[in-house]
């Protein structure tokens, strides 16, 4: 009996002291990463109307409309933002000690409103709602705060802009597709061409979803109207592609942009296409290792890179509008002279 008991007690020492080993491990290797990660843009974000950033850095969240200083909205190691039409709301998540957390705050520093645990988010271009994507499901809230209604299990929110018609409808990634789920309904509805998607958004006006997908070793773009789901345009992106993980339209809804991810001996590049003329074009190579943020409101690309935000315009000429490298850490005055704020883009 004595030596069962002693079994029994150094075996749950050892547990114990696992534990407590394993945790100290973790917590050790986050706090490596986040000491990484340290000076790096986090998920910026512009607004649909091209005149407000939103961005993570160095455990804030941070608000820069055009013409204006940068102004702290949240804290936290940032994993998603989102912001609306004129920066009316952003918002954003932001990971904690045991879970993701989403949060929503309104323009000026107004209230912060929790929206419980979450891992991706997107604010509809108004600010008066916010999806949030948490373990397979989709909840949408007011950006005030309360739960309106549920997605079914396996749905994602992961595509550039979901909303759609008028804001009573999402586009949602679910069983290797696309599907518009409307708003107070169960129900979702399958968008047939959309199968095997690489990138989505939805227009400006909501009533059409510009898609790439695969089809064999090709990728397509396609139109699609929306809520009927049929094809209205069809073009083969020019080879070699790899894979496009984003697309951003324009705000007025004439074009957008493509983020085409080349094999490796094959330079990136962003393809625009303009709706009235069904013309495709190849803008100027990137710098290396950039990534599309967005549109400007006056009409240049917004790139990204691990440590710098640059503006680019069709004829190749570019613009440096955030600097990581430039800036104090500490200080929030050197921060707002490390941004070059004056003039945006023209």
């Amino acid at each position: 009996m004595m030596l069962r008991r002693f079994v029994l007690v150094a075996a749950l020492g050892v547990i114990v002291i696992a534990t407590a080993w394993v945790t100290d491990t973790v917590q050790s290797t986050r706090a490596a990463y986040l000491e990484w990660q340290w000076g790096i843009l986090r998920t910026p974000r512009v607004s649909p109307d091209g005149r407000v950033l939103a961005f993570g850095l160095n455990g804030k969240v941070w608000r820069l409309p055009r013409g204006a200083p940068p102004r702290v909205v949240g804290q936290g190691y940032v994993m998603d933002t989102s912001v609306s039409i004129g920066g009316r709301v952003l918002a954003f998540v932001t990971l904690r000690p045991r879970s993701e957390a989403a949060y929503a705050v309104g323009p000026a520093g107004a209230r912060l409103v929790s929206l419980g645990r979450g891992q991706e988010i997107r604010v509809s271009p108004t600010g008066r709602q916010v999806a949030v994507y948490y373990c397979g499901r989709v909840r949408v809230a007011a950006s005030g705060g309360g739960t309106q209604g549920q997605a079914c299990a396996g749905a994602l929110t992961y595509i550039s802009q979901p909303w759609a018609l008028g804001e009573q409808a999402l586009v949602l990634r679910r069983d290797g597709g696309l599907v518009v789920w409307r708003l107070g309904t169960h129900a979702t509805q399958q968008l047939g061409p959309c199968a095997r998607p690489q990138c989505a958004s939805v227009s400006p006006d909501g009533s059409r979803l510009a898609v790439v997908t695969y089809a064999g070793s090709a990728s397509v773009l396609r139109l699609v109207s929306l809520p009927d789901g049929q094809e209205t345009e069809r073009r083969d992106l020019p080879s070699p592609v790899w894979y496009c993980p984003n697309l951003e339209w324009r705000a007025d809804g004439t074009g957008f942009a493509i983020f085409v991810a080349r094999p490796p001996g094959y330079e990136n590049a962003v393809l625009v296409y303009d709706v009235g003329s069904g013309r495709l074009d190849t803008w100027p190579r990137l710098p290396p290792d950039a990534f599309l943020i967005g549109w400007s409101d006056t009409g240049r690309l917004l790139v990204g890179r691990d440590r710098e935000l640059l503006a680019i315009s069709e004829d190749g000429r570019w613009e440096q509008l955030i600097s990581c490298d430039r800036l104090s850490l500490q200080d929030r005055e050197a921060f707002r002279e490390a941004v070059r704020l004056f003039p945006w883009p023209k």
